[in-house]
């Protein structure tokens, strides 16, 4: 819990106090997780846009909020549907939604296990905070909840994925050194192509970098983007 070290008074405390507050609140807040960055498992790609694209779940949550929505519910909570986010212009493929809006029973046992192991580390919680934990592990081993087989299958890396791969790897030290003894910056668009097919990995040794390679590095990883 990042917060930890800023807490005043012991912790227990500090959690019954929030659910004082919140209980005696008029008007309930919801709580939402959301992980803007998971990634596909064979090419490393994100499975979600991003940037603008947060806000349809943002709106989704004002509209669930507000009673307009209802959303699926799920072992750990309720996630939207893909009908209710507004998908329009929206650039994930049907497969990373469907990846998105399943719930990974697996994993999520092995995120209960591990949340009991912290929460054990504070004494005296509130009966409260157990016992929405242990309703979520007893609501998981009855979930039904399979990932799609789509999912589950081993895909062969597309071009957006290596072109992620390849921008990743040209963000990281080791990559920007490298780099400059493998491509030919005066025909850069010639050499996408044969950077996407040869592995970061088998390229040499280091150079040293000069604003001259760092502009041009700036530019492949446009067209890389692109």
């Amino acid at each position: 819990m990042s917060m930890r070290p800023f807490m005043s008074y012991p912790e227990a405390d500090y959690a019954a106090h929030w659910l004082k507050i919140i209980g005696a609140a008029k008007t309930k807040p919801i709580f939402a997780h959301v992980n803007w960055f998971q990634r596909d498992a064979e090419d490393g790609h994100f499975l979600w846009p991003g940037y603008r694209d947060n806000l349809r779940a943002l709106l989704w949550l004002m509209e669930y909020h507000n009673g307009e929505v209802t959303g699926r519910k799920t072992a750990v909570g309720v996630i939207p549907t893909k009908d209710e986010l507004g998908l329009e212009g929206c650039e994930a493929t049907d497969e990373d939604l469907d990846r998105l809006l399943t719930i990974d029973v697996d994993r999520w046992k092995q995120e209960l296990a591990n949340r009991e192991v912290h929460l054990k580390a504070f004494t005296n919680l509130p009966e409260e905070i157990w016992e929405a934990h242990n309703r979520v592990v007893a609501d998981l081993e009855k979930s039904p909840e399979r990932l799609p087989s789509s999912c589950l299958r081993r895909r062969p890396p597309t071009l957006r994925g290596r072109r992620a791969c390849c921008v990743r790897w040209l963000r990281s030290s080791r990559g920007i050194g490298q780099v400059i003894d493998h491509v030919n910056f005066l025909t850069l668009e010639s050499q996408v192509e044969s950077l996407l097919a040869d592995p970061p990995s088998n390229w040499g040794a280091p150079s040293t970098m000069t604003s001259h390679h760092v502009g041009c590095l700036s530019r492949l990883e446009t067209i890389l983007i692109g």
